[in-house]
């Protein structure tokens, strides 16, 4: 299932209220659900979105919240600050990284060194 949003966004709240009302479209009272996974597409620099005449909201006010957030989450640790829909506790299904193949290509901290 799809969704496109109205306008172009790096905002949670939006992304979760878009997930959300997928959610509510395909959700189905007694089936035994375990987890998804969400894809988005067609994503591109902030800088590169052009403004829609009829999107009234204040995004300079939003990035600086999603920011902020962030900030507080890097330097105090993930989930210091979250979403209301999240919980403040690591769900059940979260992703279990233990047998996952080293990133030699993505992090510097993990490069092989040859002795």
């Amino acid at each position: 299932m799809t969704k496109k949003l109205l306008f172009p966004t790096d905002s949670t709240p939006d992304l979760i209220q878009a997930g959300t009302a997928i959610l509510e479209k395909i959700y189905r009272a007694g089936h035994a659900y375990q987890k998804c996974g969400v894809m988005l597409t067609d994503l591109v620099p902030t800088e590169s979105t052009r403004h829609d005449l009829f999107d009234d909201r204040d995004r300079q006010r939003e990035s600086r919240l999603m920011k902020a957030i962030d900030g507080i989450n890097s330097e105090y640790g993930a989930r210091t600050i979250h979403f209301g829909d999240l919980g403040g506790m690591k769900p059940q299904w979260a992703m279990r990284t233990a047998f996952c193949s080293p990133r030699y290509t993505t992090r510097w901290e993990e490069i092989l060194l040859a002795q």
